[in-house]
């Protein structure tokens, strides 16, 4: 039986994420960092991330394809790419107020853990729920941002927007890891992005997703594009 300060603590986590766990665990686990899993001998939110992030994406997808019955495929793909990734899941996280609740050893909280968080919550949600809870989370906590994402307001996709400009010009684009430091729950990652295995810029985050958008958002900041057409047009004059 857990005391009153626990119990307490529960419901507020409840009442801000708008669902009533009937497993407790599972909240409780989605919101334990690997570091304070190891410390505690207990489980980590790792599990549920990964279930979260597929439910996630199912959710998204039938959302933008309910609700924009005129968009393209690829103005889809780009929406569904921009309100997945690590900065918008990280920021829906804080303003819905469950950041002083994560359980970490870490003195700084990195955005990367954050939005793992909000994942992990997602498919605690799922598994307690089912499908029709873990919808009216998302869209409780992400309604706003799917319209900002259609206007092309919300968080650039830069890896998505690199890739289709390489595929205009029938280029392949490739990553590979240049270092990867740090111990197993605080890694940092240094990827390289090339086209047609030329190296084009480098990037750094705290998971591989968030340096491949940081060397795209590089490449695209070195004008790639305008690179790319310059060295097209004097191919042709030679």
């Amino acid at each position: 039986m857990i005391g009153k300060e626990a119990y307490d603590e529960l419901r507020e986590i409840e009442r801000i994420i708008g669902y009533h766990m009937n497993d407790e665990n599972l909240l409780m686990e989605a919101l334990t960092h690997t570091s304070y899993a190891n410390l505690k001998k207990t489980g980590s939110y790792e599990r549920l991330e990964f279930l979260g992030d597929g439910v996630l994406g199912l959710i998204i997808r039938d959302c933008i394809y309910l609700k924009y019955r005129n968009l393209a495929e690829g103005k889809m793909t780009k929406m569904c790419s921009a309100l997945v990734c690590e900065a918008s899941l990280a920021e829906a996280a804080e303003k819905m107020g469950v950041v002083p609740y994560i359980r970490t050893v870490q003195m700084n909280m990195k955005r990367s853990i954050i939005a793992d968080v909000f994942e992990a919550i997602l498919g605690a949600v799922y598994l307690d729920g089912g499908m029709e809870a873990a919808k009216k989370f998302v869209m409780n906590s992400m309604n706003d941002k799917i319209e900002q994402a259609r206007q092309n307001k919300l968080n650039r996709d830069y890896k998505t927007e690199i890739q289709e400009i390489a595929q205009s010009r029938k280029s392949v684009v490739t990553y590979r890891t240049v270092s990867e430091e740090g111990q197993d729950h605080d890694k940092t990652y240094e990827m390289e992005l090339l086209i047609d295995g030329v190296p084009i810029a480098r990037g750094v985050g705290k998971s591989k997703k968030s340096a491949h958008q940081d060397a795209a958002r590089q490449a695209i900041g070195g004008k790639y594009e305008q690179k790319f057409a310059k060295s097209e047009e004097e191919g042709r004059l030679q």
